[in-house]
């Protein structure tokens, strides 16, 4: 086990299990993490993965009651998602990379089109 999984894991599995000793006997996956011993695909994905902690602005972004489309697109402008025209033109170069929507169009950025610009100023 020492060669193949990192200390950490090995250490828990030797708390939990005891010494694992060579047998003639079949192999049986057995979770740690299940109330029950038995392996399942979620659990092994709860061990393997990085969860990160949940930003606190996400709380504000998934909101139970709200309707998800709108949900996701508040997150994909909080994570800079949103398909804005310096992005848009790096596919096609003929498009401006202006922002359209105000009288004295600037360069086009999240920031100016929902926090700086004149149309977002005006809702």
């Amino acid at each position: 086990m020492n060669d193949l999984l990192p200390p950490d894991v090995v250490e828990n599995v030797r708390l939990c299990m005891g010494h694992v000793r060579q047998s003639n006997q079949v192999d049986n996956p057995w979770c740690l993490r299940t109330s029950s011993g038995k392996f399942t695909v979620k659990s092994a994905w709860e061990i393997i993965r990085n969860r990160a902690a949940p930003e606190d602005a996400f709380k504000h972004i998934w909101v139970k009651g709200l309707p998800f489309k709108i949900s996701f697109f508040g997150w994909r402008v909080w994570t800079a998602k949103v398909p804005v025209a310096p992005v848009l033109a790096t596919w096609n170069p003929n498009i401006s990379q202006r922002c359209t929507c105000c009288s004295d169009p600037t360069r086009e950025t999240i920031e100016h089109l929902f926090l700086q610009g004149s149309l977002a100023s005006s809702v």
